[in-house]
C-alpha cells in the first residue's frame, strides 16, 4: 500500500467520524497553520489510536446507543452499588463506596466519581476501635435462663444453639469443652483408679476382668466346649480361667452354634457399611445377651431398642450437636417389672415435661422407659472423633434432664456416680463412660471390652452387656426412683 493511499484512509476517518466513539464524533480535521502536514498527520493518529474498542462487556457503541456517556456510565454504577452498600457494606467488604457515592451525591464530578474502582479487589472493612464485641452464637448469653422442667426457657434456644453441623467433630468438640455447661474428655485408663470416681473405677475394674476372659463362660459349658467339633472349642476349654460358676448369676450363657453364626456374620460385614454392622452383627449379640431365648421382644425388665432416629429435645441441647446421635440404648421398663407406683408416677410426671417424655430425647419407644446405657456404632476403624462428639453431647443433654428431675426434689444428680456407653468401631467394643463435676460433663474414653472377631470376644460382649444389665437394675433403677420419681428406693 502506497504512503498516499494510508493519508486518503486517515483523512476519510476524520471526515466521517465513527459513531462506536462519541467523544471522537465532536472532533473536526483542521490544517494547521501554515499547512504544516506532518503535524496534521500525528493530529490524525492520535485521533485514531482510540478507535480500537476497548476489552469490556459493554462496547462504547451500546453506551452511545442507551445515550450514556462514559463519565455518566460510571456515575449510574456508583450509585447502584452505594445503594447496595446502605444496606449491607460491610458484607460485601466495600470500604471505599461511601466516599464515591458522597462524592457522586455532592456533584464533584467525574473525578470524585473515580474515588471507586469497581473493578478492585473487594476488602474486609477495618475494625474500628469502638466495635462492638463478637457475641459467640453457640454459647448462652450471661443472664440466660436455666433449663426447667416444662421447657419454657433454655440457654441452648434455636437461634444461638449450635455451630455449622457442617464443622469438623474436633472443631465441635472444641465448641463443647467451652461451653457454658462444657463436656472435657479424659483418658479411661483402669491401672490409674485414683483419677476417676469410685464407683466407675470399680465398674472398670469388673470390665477389665472381662475383657480378658475371665469367668465369661458358665462351669456348666465346659463339656460342650470340650466336645465340640471346632478345635478352636477345645482351646477355649483349656483355660480354667474362662469359666465361673458366678456366671450364671449374671444370665444365660449363650450357645456356641449361636456365637459362631454372628462370627460368621462379622466377618461377611468387614467392608459393608454401618447399617449392616447393626443389622447383621450388633443387634444379633444384644439379642443374644439380653433377650433370653423363648422370650418374646421387649417383654424384659431391662431391654434395649434400636433409636437410630432420635434426637435430642431442644429444652436439654447444650451448644453444637451433631445431626445422628446413638444407634442402640439399653432402657428399663416399669410395666414389666410390675412395678405400679413407678407406672403411676411416670405418667403424672410426664404431663410437666418437654415433650411429654421420661428422658432427654422424643424418641416416642423411650417415652415412658427411662434410659440407661447408650450406644453408638461406626464402621471398623472409623469414625472415633465423631462418636466422641456424639455420646459427650448426648449424654450432657441426658446429665441436664437429670439435673433439672433431681432439682424439683430438690435432690441432688450426681450422686449418681457415671452414665454408661458403649463405642463400637466395627468388631471392637469398647466402654466409656461420663460423670459430672459441677456443670461439667467429664467423658472418660475407652476401655477394650471384646471383639467379635472371635468367639471367646463374643461371649467377652455377652457378658459385658448383661453386666450392664445388673447394674441398671441394682443401681440406676434405685436411684431413679428415689432421685427423680421421688419414691422409696425399692418397691
Amino acid at each position: 500500500m502506497r504512503p498516499a493511499d494510508v493519508e486518503n484512509w486517515i483523512r476519510g476517518i476524520i471526515i466521517s467520524p465513527n459513531a462506536d466513539h462519541p467523544d471522537v464524533t465532536s472532533q473536526r480535521a483542521e490544517t494547521p497553520a501554515g499547512g504544516d502536514r506532518g503535524a496534521l498527520f500525528k493530529r490524525r493518529r492520535r485521533l485514531a489510536s482510540p478507535l480500537t474498542p476497548p476489552k469490556s462487556a459493554r462496547s462504547m457503541s451500546q453506551n452511545a446507543a442507551d445515550g450514556m456517556t462514559p463519565a455518566t456510565k460510571r456515575r449510574r454504577m456508583i450509585a447502584e452499588v452505594a445503594t447496595i452498600s446502605d444496606s449491607s457494606e460491610d458484607e460485601l467488604g466495600l470500604c471505599g463506596a461511601g466516599g464515591a457515592r458522597a462524592a457522586v451525591e455532592n456533584g464533584t464530578g467525574t473525578d470524585a466519581a473515580l474515588a471507586f474502582d469497581a473493578d478492585a479487589t473487594p476488602r474486609a472493612p477495618r475494625r474500628s476501635a469502638k466495635a462492638s464485641p463478637v457475641k459467640y452464637r453457640h454459647l448462652p448469653q450471661a443472664g440466660a435462663a436455666s433449663p426447667t422442667i416444662s421447657g419454657a426457657s433454655s440457654t441452648s434456644s434455636t437461634s444461638n444453639r449450635s455451630m455449622s453441623t457442617t464443622s469438623s467433630p474436633r472443631k465441635r468438640m472444641r465448641a463443647l469443652e467451652v461451653a457454658f455447661e462444657p463436656v472435657e474428655v479424659r483418658p479411661l485408663v483402669p491401672d490409674m483408679p485414683q483419677d476417676m470416681p469410685q464407683a466407675l473405677a470399680e465398674f472398670c475394674s469388673q470390665l477389665f476382668d472381662i475383657s480378658q476372659g475371665v469367668g465369661v463362660l458358665g462351669d456348666s459349658t465346659q463339656d460342650s466346649f470340650m466336645e465340640h467339633s471346632n478345635p478352636a472349642m477345645k482351646r477355649v476349654a483349656s483355660v480354667p480361667r474362662h469359666f465361673s460358676a458366678a456366671r450364671d448369676h449374671l444370665g444365660p450363657t449363650p450357645s456356641i452354634d449361636c456365637v459362631l453364626s454372628i462370627l460368621i456374620s462379622a466377618q461377611e460385614c468387614q467392608k459393608y457399611p454401618e447399617i449392616s454392622w447393626n443389622l447383621e452383627v450388633h443387634a444379633p449379640v444384644l439379642s443374644l445377651a439380653l433377650r433370653p431365648p423363648g422370650s418374646p421382644p421387649f417383654s424384659q425388665p431391662c431391654g434395649f431398642v434400636a433409636c437410630h432416629p432420635a434426637r435430642i429435645i431442644k429444652e436439654y441441647l447444650n451448644g453444637s450437636v451433631p445431626d445422628k446421635m446413638i444407634d442402640f440404648c439399653l432402657y428399663l421398663d416399669p410395666e414389666a417389672l410390675k412395678d405400679r407406683a413407678a407406672v403411676r408416677e411416670i405418667e403424672l410426671t410426664r404431663q410437666s415435661l418437654a415433650g411429654y417424655m421420661i428422658n432427654h430425647t422424643d424418641y416416642d419407644p423411650l417415652r415412658k422407659r427411662p434410659l440407661t446405657l447408650s450406644i453408638e456404632t461406626k464402621k471398623p476403624g472409623e469414625g472415633l472423633e465423631n462418636a466422641t462428639l456424639q455420646v459427650g453431647a448426648w449424654h450432657a443433654a441426658q446429665w441436664r434432664f437429670l439435673d433439672a428431675m433431681a432439682d424439683r426434689l430438690g435432690e441432688d444428680s450426681t450422686s449418681l456416680s457415671f452414665l454408661p456407653a458403649i463405642i463400637i468401631q466395627g468388631h471392637d467394643w469398647n466402654f466409656a463412660a461420663t460423670t459430672r463435676e459441677g456443670n461439667k460433663t467429664v467423658l472418660w474414653l475407652k476401655q477394650t471390652i471384646g471383639s467379635t472377631n472371635s468367639v471367646l470376644g463374643i461371649y467377652q460382649i455377652v457378658t459385658a452387656l448383661q453386666s450392664f444389665r445388673r447394674w441398671t437394675q441394682k443401681t440406676y433403677w434405685p436411684w431413679f426412683r428415689a432421685t427423680v420419681l421421688g419414691l422409696p428406693s425399692s418397691p
